[in-house]
């Protein structure tokens, strides 16, 4: 699914890919490579970065808490399952 979002961000004019995280190093780097970006391993690396979005791009079940995750750290957060977030930990 990642490699949709990759796609569609290499066609937009105004878009830096800034790194891909994986916690597969090997498809990290193979996306990375085949795509002039940096790999990363630990999102926490990632998120040290100058960022302005981030696609969520995980399991289902992790969607809503990466999605706070970014949300908490005033990123843009493109995620299918946003609407999972229950109200109260936006609120917190």
């Amino acid at each position: 699914m990642g490699q949709h979002h990759i796609r569609i961000y290499r066609e937009m004019k105004d878009v830096e890919l800034v790194g891909i995280c994986d916690t597969d190093r090997n498809r990290a780097i193979s996306l990375a490579k085949s795509n002039n970006t940096t790999p990363y391993f630990d999102h926490n690396e990632l998120l040290k970065q100058d960022l302005d979005a981030v696609s969520v791009v995980v399991p289902t079940t992790f969607h809503s808490k990466v999605a706070l995750m970014l949300l908490i750290r005033e990123l843009i957060c493109w995620s299918k399952n946003l609407s999972l977030i229950p109200l109260r930990m936006l609120i917190q």
